[in-house]
């Protein structure tokens, strides 16, 4: 058996020379059109909690929902990146918003517009090294967590010993 999907219409694909036609006939056994997500928004809220689902999964750590203000906002976007747009969304406001519910202000939608957070981010000065960068990170989010080694570690995508590591690496010292 065979799954095959495309962003293209396979007839036209076919007259423009970017599909062969055999394999056409090969592939178009049984047709299943999709609509794009903003023809189908009834959709949106499932999709919603299972990549929320999925976040809480791979991240082990329950989801706390998303508001409804920020289920509306979701609702008025266009999706022109469709389903995997909406998945990055919902992944990057997951992790934006941690152990709260995902407002609007954690969604980012649209353009790549900086956005004002509570959390201000980490500055890495042009033309350092990634080995100053690399400190620089890590000093940085453990004066964010109050020298806290497993959050720090957890937000790092770390584990524990490797922070110890780097620290006594840095002179500084990784023991607790």
């Amino acid at each position: 058996r065979f799954i095959a999907a495309t962003n293209r219409v396979p007839h036209e694909a076919v007259a423009q020379g970017r599909l062969r036609q055999d394999l056409l006939y090969r592939l178009d056994v049984l047709r299943v059109d999709v609509p794009p997500l903003r023809e189908r928004r009834e959709d949106l809220r499932a999709l919603v909690e299972h990549f929320l689902a999925d976040c809480a999964e791979r991240y082990g750590e329950p989801s706390a929902g998303i508001a409804p203000a920020a289920l509306a906002a979701l609702e008025q976007h266009d999706w022109p990146g469709k389903v995997r747009e909406l998945r990055n969304v919902i992944e990057r406001a997951y992790a934006a918003a941690r152990s709260e519910p995902i407002r609007p202000a954690h969604l980012r939608l649209g353009a790549a517009e900086p956005q004002a957070t509570d959390r201000p981010g980490i500055v890495i000065p042009h033309g350092v090294t990634a080995a100053a960068a690399e400190r620089i990170v890590i000093l940085e989010t453990l004066k964010a967590t109050d020298n806290n080694k497993a959050e720090a570690a957890r937000r790092l995508g770390l584990d524990v010993k490797t922070i110890r590591n780097k620290l006594k690496a840095f002179g500084i010292g990784g023991d607790d």
